[in-house]
């Protein structure tokens, strides 16, 4: 992910913050950066939830569900010993 878009973005525009955060899980995803993508999907499920004042909206929803899909995925393609490192990681989220 750009690092200088991600910190030039108006810290009061939790749209675009949850928006930039979920493409650079995105990509990092794309890119097999795995523990990227996971912290990245993390920190945009909270901007999603700090946005909308719900930890259930449906925005937070779909990307907790894309996450645990990537996770199922990495589950199937890595060792336990790693995908339960993931797991353990992306619980925290």
């Amino acid at each position: 992910m750009n690092n200088s878009l991600y910190n030039n973005v108006d810290s009061q525009s939790g749209l675009v913050v949850w928006a930039v955060l979920l493409e650079g899980a995105r990509q990092a995803r794309s890119r097999h950066e795995s523990m990227k993508a996971i912290e990245l999907y993390g920190k945009a499920i909270h901007s999603a939830s700090d946005y909308y004042h719900d930890d259930r909206s449906a925005t937070s929803m779909n990307i907790v569900l894309e996450l645990e899909t990537y996770l199922s995925q990495l589950t199937i393609c890595i060792p336990d010993s790693t995908s339960t490192a993931l797991a353990s990681t992306a619980a925290l989220f």
